[in-house]
This record gives C-alpha cells, sequence and structure tokens, in this order.
C-alpha cells in the first residue's frame, strides 16, 4: 500500500483555512496543482483521489451541500489554473 501523507497534505492545503473552499486562492491553487501530480505518480485513480477530498471535508465537519460544492470544484479542471 502506497503512503498517501504526502497526498492528503497537499489536499489539506488546497482549501482555504476558514471557508474550506477548494482553490479559491493562488497558494490553494497551487497545492491543488501538486495535489493532482502526487495522485498521478501514486497512480491513484479518480474516484480514490475524490474520496480523499472527501475524507478530508467530512473531518472538518461540513454540511453534504458544502462538500458536494467542494467535490464539483475539485473535478473542474479550470480550477488547476492560474493564468486564467
Amino acid at each position: 500500500m502506497e503512503d498517501l501523507t504526502e497526498l492528503k497534505r497537499l489536499i489539506s492545503i488546497s482549501y482555504g483555512i476558514q471557508d474550506l473552499i477548494f482553490a479559491g486562492h493562488h497558494n490553494e491553487i497551487e497545492s491543488g496543482q501538486q495535489a493532482l501530480l502526487e495522485a498521478f505518480s501514486l497512480e491513484l485513480g479518480f474516484k480514490e483521489y475524490l474520496e480523499l477530498h472527501r475524507e478530508f471535508l467530512l473531518s472538518k465537519g461540513v454540511h453534504s451541500e458544502h462538500l458536494n460544492k467542494q467535490l464539483e470544484n475539485v473535478k473542474d479542471l479550470s480550477r488547476y489554473f492560474t493564468q486564467d
């Protein structure tokens, strides 16, 4: 089993501390990019990647509406780009 520690760390810092919104600011976008690259290097599937985001958000006690919105943000490829 692969070590997911770094990926989990990157996922956690790809969300705003106060609002828990995925990739809302430049440094969070960069962390999101790094998390995606780490997931690729670990050869994780998309479902596994999303599950790690889900687990992080649930550990923070978010409501289901916020959880679903943020998972949609994670799936939105445009959120990983800083130049647009």
